[in-house]
């Protein structure tokens, strides 16, 4: 790879073409000049149509795409517990080492819900200080630790409620040591021999496996939150100004939970994606003032303030609420104008 190519890994099934065309293009539109993504895509059941859409869509960017067929006969031993064929494409992250080249010794793995804001160049280059990977810590680890923690590993391992849990929808990887300590392998090995008590499925395979070997990116490089559950959100060491900046001007927000393309609900900054998805070529977009009463609706005034008292670091912002209650409403209208 050249100083000034970035290789990127993706997986994804026909119902997250779009999802990836967004994300690609997004990132592509703020690359530094010079610079280009080298994109391995690994699909499952992909149309033509989705396919033509997507490279359409990225014609005339610094982006060159390598479309992969996912080996189902590799994956499918591992995965007792799947429901649904379709959740195969999650665990392609498992195999990086093995199916890409071996001149790629870094590689960074994107989930297609993203929206990138900010040059990825800057992410690339840092560097991994012994570290296997660098992720972003989950922001509802909880549940996650806590599951983990009653899990009774072989071979003196051991994952307690303190142990530092990532989000892997943003990964970094070393591939080079990746491939020498077997990370992928030994993930899999760990989803085969504990099957559906690792429900969080291959993220909880690789924090287990990566445990004490992956470095922390502040939240910025994979902002997700649902606003519904503010009180469940976890910083993850973060410093207040990281959190404020992951906040006001996240270089990376990922839409856990719903899809803004979903038409049974539309999660919280919706209007942002479907904004990029304009200039990606969406010919599907809704209208932007239907999906900004959308967003209003779910993301109710009590919730946005009590988030933004929680996470955002608004001092003062608490006596201005008792001092001149009507803020309640008028402010969170006005942040809504703002975005």
């Amino acid at each position: 790879m050249s100083g000034r190519t970035i290789a990127v890994a993706a997986a994804i099934d026909d119902t997250f073409a779009n999802g990836l065309l967004v994300t690609l293009h997004s990132a592509a539109r703020n690359l530094s000049p010079g610079w280009k993504l080298e994109t391995y895509v690994f699909g499952f059941e992909i149309t033509p149509a989705s396919r033509a859409r997507v490279d359409q869509g990225l014609a005339g960017l610094p982006v060159r795409l390598h479309w992969r067929k996912l080996d189902l006969s590799a994956v499918d031993p591992y995965w007792p517990g799947l429901n649904n064929p379709r959740d195969t494409t999650c665990y392609y992250r498992l195999f990086l080492g093995d199916t890409l080249p071996e001149t790629v010794d870094r590689v960074l793995f994107l989930d297609a819900d993203l929206l990138i804001h900010r040059d990825l160049a800057e992410l690339w280059h840092l560097p991994f200080e012994g570290n296997i990977a660098m992720a972003v810590p989950d922001a509802y680890p909880r549940g996650h630790r806590s599951r983990l923690s009653r899990i009774a590993f072989a071979d003196g391992q051991r994952f307690t409620g303190d142990t530092p849990y990532f989000n892997a929808g943003v990964q970094l990887i070393d591939l080079s040591r990746w491939r020498t300590e077997r990370i992928g392998s030994r993930a899999c090995e760990l989803l085969w021999k504990y099957k559906d008590q690792l429900d969080g499925r291959d993220q909880d395979a690789l924090n287990i496996t990566l445990a004490g070997r992956w470095k922390r990116l502040p939240p910025t490089w994979n902002f997700h939150e649902l606003p519904e559950g503010p009180d469940d959100w976890d910083a993850g060491g973060a410093s207040p100004t990281e959190v404020a900046d992951a906040v006001r001007h996240p270089a990376i927000l990922h839409y856990i939970g719903w899809k803004p393309w979903s038409r049974a609900w539309r999660p919280h900054r919706s209007r942002l994606w479907w904004r990029a998805a304009r200039a990606a070529g969406v010919a599907t977009a809704p209208r932007i003032l239907h999906v900004a009463i959308w967003d209003a609706l779910f993301w109710g005034p009590h919730t946005r303030l009590r988030w933004l008292l929680r996470r955002a670091n608004h001092r003062g912002f608490a006596l201005l609420m008792l001092m001149r209650p009507w803020t309640a409403v008028t402010y969170p209208l006005w942040r809504l104008t703002q975005r």
